[in-house]
């Protein structure tokens, strides 16, 4: 008669440096809190201002009357709001990587160990993530961070969704065959 197969009585162990370590000691005592990452946070805020430089009325309608050329491409000008918009956007996303940098380095001078990667920064919104989450558990505070960053979120979707409104109602309004405000 053959006996049965044992297994082991738990999950294995984790790979060395991997999540907490065991007795690893908490720093309740460090501030998490630093000065780069309330910047990430607030920064989207700042792509939201430029985002009213730009003229949708005039821009849509640009679009709209544009013919195209022989190849197909639409021949309107890109508004200079529109344009101060993307380059704003492209500056903060730059801004956000080196922040966080310098955010990982001030971390592990308040002995902090082990803070979420920096280059995680790339993904804006892993990064406030991740980071919060490790933070917290390496300290046992600095959640107000991510509460923010929802709300700044929070503001950007409704501000964009106004924006989207506004450029259908302009292109309702130069469409043929429909009533204004439908």
């Amino acid at each position: 008669m053959s006996q049965p197969p044992s297994f082991p009585a738990g999950p294995p162990a984790p790979p060395a440096g991997y999540g907490d370590q065991p007795g690893a000691p908490r720093r309740s005592d460090a501030d998490p809190s630093t000065p780069f990452f309330w910047a990430i946070v607030l920064l989207p805020l700042v792509g939201l201002v430029s985002v009213f430089f730009i003229d949708i009325d005039t821009w849509v309608g640009d679009m709209m009357r544009a013919g195209t050329s022989g190849d197909g491409a639409v021949n309107a000008a890109t508004p200079p709001g529109l344009v101060a918009a993307q380059l704003i956007s492209w500056a903060s996303f730059a801004l956000t990587v080196v922040l966080a940098f310098f955010d990982w380095r001030a971390l592990r001078a308040r002995g902090i160990d082990r803070p979420f990667p920096w280059p995680w920064a790339f993904l804006s919104v892993v990064y406030v993530i991740g980071r919060t989450v490790v933070v917290k558990r390496r300290t046992g505070r600095g959640l107000a961070p991510l509460f923010v960053y929802i709300g700044v979120w929070l503001v950007s979707v409704v501000v964009a969704s106004i924006v989207v409104a506004q450029a259908l109602a302009v292109i309702g309004s130069m469409t043929p065959g429909v009533p204004a405000g439908s």
